[in-house]
């Protein structure tokens, strides 16, 4: 089903267009032979936080803008090795070790500290620093020579009594070595006062903690340790998560919590809610680009998820299937962007 809000004009060929703002709640895509029915014959999605999909009927040309929510954090100004930057506002109040607190520094290192910011760069085992969250303590930076720079932001989200504030580090590298640490997250939860850590790409063996410290501190010797320069204490699309008990000052950890990483860089569009639509030629799908990919990938899936078609497609904008539909099949695609071949980054359903 589609919703439609606006207002059509239609006219010969693409002199005239008709747009349409609308949310699509609903999308897959069928091939049907429609007899004297008016085929459909191009429909194009693009996906860059935004998503347009274009139909031409004929002689007469329906454009679609299609709007769909997405989260862009606050860029916290972090650049380069061993910086520091706060207060930011958390948002609410939030409780840490019995604490009340309502706003955090952040560093370039892998900290969210509470009551003052440091940039040291040199781990240790816990307790190290209190008041800290130590999301990856190691040695970081945001920008490598010849490399996509990494970028460090936040967002509060949701509404009173359950908002949620989300730190981001989005890929970053290693100091020295200069090698990709990946892309990851804490979340502060409103009135539970729990503390999630999700870990979404880690590029390097060295990622999963070899020289890292994973954990929370209190205001004194209070900690919860994950781990202290050891391999394999994280995984991607690991989830760990601090939830305090009655008196706020003891934490049982959970390091096998459900997995949600709510990306807020800009750099994942929220997949489309589908609409359905008919063909009986070969359609075509068309994206934005996104300025740091430049190798794309296309998976064409049955309405079970189960995989027909997949093809590299190079640093390309769009693609036409022009043979493989089967009548009456209901179909959907998943469009994927990597950075210099590196490991690939799924887009939802589109």
């Amino acid at each position: 089903m589609v919703t439609y809000r606006g207002i059509i004009m239609t006219g010969s060929g693409f002199s005239k267009l008709a747009a349409v703002i609308c949310f699509i709640t609903k999308w897959s895509f069928e091939k049907h032979h429609l007899g004297g029915r008016l085929p459909l014959g191009h429909l194009a999605g693009c996906m860059s936080g935004a998503f347009a999909y274009a139909v031409r009927i004929l002689s007469i040309c329906l454009f679609m803008i299609c709007v769909a929510p997405a989260h862009a954090g606050i860029n916290t100004g972090l650049v380069g090795d061993d910086v520091a930057a706060g207060p930011f506002p958390i948002g609410f109040t939030f409780n840490h070790y019995g604490q009340p607190v309502t706003q955090f520094y952040i560093t370039t290192n892998g900290l969210i500290q509470f009551s003052s910011s440091t940039n040291a760069y040199s781990n240790s085992c816990l307790p190290a620093l209190a008041n800290t969250i130590f999301v990856f303590w190691d040695d970081l930076r945001t920008d490598v020579p010849g490399q996509p720079n990494g970028k460090i932001q936040y967002e509060t989200i949701g509404e009173s009594p359950s908002r949620q504030l989300i730190a981001q580090w989005t890929n970053q590298y290693f100091y020295g070595s200069n090698l990709p640490m990946g892309t990851f997250q804490a979340i502060l939860y409103e009135g539970s006062n729990q503390i999630k850590l999700q870990y979404r790409y880690l590029r390097e063996a060295l990622s999963t903690g070899g020289s890292a410290t994973i954990g929370i501190q209190g205001p004194a010797s209070q900690v919860a340790s994950i781990g202290c320069n050891k391999t394999d204490v994280i995984a991607a699309q690991q989830a760990i998560l601090f939830s305090p008990d009655a008196s706020g000052i003891n934490y049982v950890v959970d390091t096998a919590a459900a997995y949600e990483f709510i990306d807020i860089s800009g750099l994942t569009p929220d997949p489309p809610f589908a609409a359905r639509r008919y063909t009986n030629t070969a359609p075509q799908w068309a994206w934005a680009k996104v300025p740091d990919l430049n190798t794309y990938q296309i998976e064409i899936q049955k309405e079970t998820g189960e995989p027909v078609f997949t093809q590299t497609l190079g640093d390309v904008g769009s693609f036409s299937w022009a043979d493989g539909f089967v009548s009456g099949v209901t179909y959907r695609a998943r469009i994927r962007g990597s950075i210099n071949g590196g490991a690939l980054g799924s887009s939802g359903r589109v």
